[in-house]
């Protein structure tokens, strides 16, 4: 937070040694699902959620999420987990949107978002509207 008003993601780069592009999307997850050991810093995602399974095919990344994923509460909190996962996946050779599946199947999110369809990925990070 920038003036206690203003929310801003923040890039933050790590090497996965030994990971092959296929195993990439779980060990992200992985990452994403443990609070940063630097105390300004927080993720979207809650605690527990494990990625069940992952298929890219015609430049649409599926992520099957285990059911922790609705973990949590709040539209902000919702905005904020599914632009941290678009903004992450975005470092993925090729993948241009996200399907997001439940358990194997299509689900809303708790304050409703609609996941039945791929989400594009964003041009960009943290835009400032003058």
């Amino acid at each position: 937070y920038i003036d206690d008003k203003h929310e801003y993601l923040l890039p933050v780069s790590m090497e996965y040694i030994g990971v092959t592009e296929d195993m990439l999307p779980a060990q992200i997850v992985r990452t994403l699902s443990k609070q940063p050991k630097n105390k300004d810093l927080y993720t979207q995602m809650p605690e527990n959620v494990e990625l069940l399974d992952s298929d890219a095919a015609d430049k649409v990344l599926t992520l099957d999420f285990s059911r922790e994923i609705k973990n949590y509460g709040g539209n902000s909190r919702e905005e904020g987990l599914i632009k941290q996962i678009l903004y992450t996946m975005k470092q993925i050779d090729g993948v241009e949107k996200v399907k997001i599946l439940i358990e194997g199947k299509k689900d809303n999110l708790p304050e409703g978002t609609d996941m039945s369809m791929a989400l594009r990925l964003p041009e960009g990070i943290n835009r400032v509207v003058e």
